[in-house]
């Protein structure tokens, strides 16, 4: 997995919960002070097992833990960059949804 999804997902954890959940979180899985870099790649099993992880934490379904970054990833103060690069999917609501197919496209021209 792109260690950006990661580190979406700690950052989300962080910024709604505050570092110490992270701490928790981190410590629950047998990880203390693990922390994400950007552009690095990760094993798909360790992104699964932190959504699995923060879910049980939160006392959530993993789908409310997706559904919960996901509005995160579109509102949230610190991630700015994200939308202005989901702004290049078109101009209307149908138009975003026509183009999800060539996301991953666009998102390599700005990561490796």
């Amino acid at each position: 997995m792109h260690g950006l999804i990661n580190k979406s997902i700690e950052n989300f954890t962080t910024d709604t919960y505050g570092v110490e959940k992270w701490h928790a979180l981190t410590r629950s899985m047998g990880t203390p002070g693990l922390s994400f870099e950007a552009l690095l790649h990760y094993p798909d099993r360790q992104t699964y097992d932190v959504i699995s992880a923060l879910a049980q934490t939160l006392g959530k379904t993993h789908q409310d833990v997706h559904e919960d970054l996901g509005t995160y990833l579109v509102s949230h103060q610190n991630t700015e960059r994200i939308r202005r690069l989901l702004r290049f999917c078109g101009a209307t609501f149908i138009e975003f949804l026509m183009s999800l197919d060539s996301l991953q496209d666009r998102a390599r021209l700005a990561l490796d």
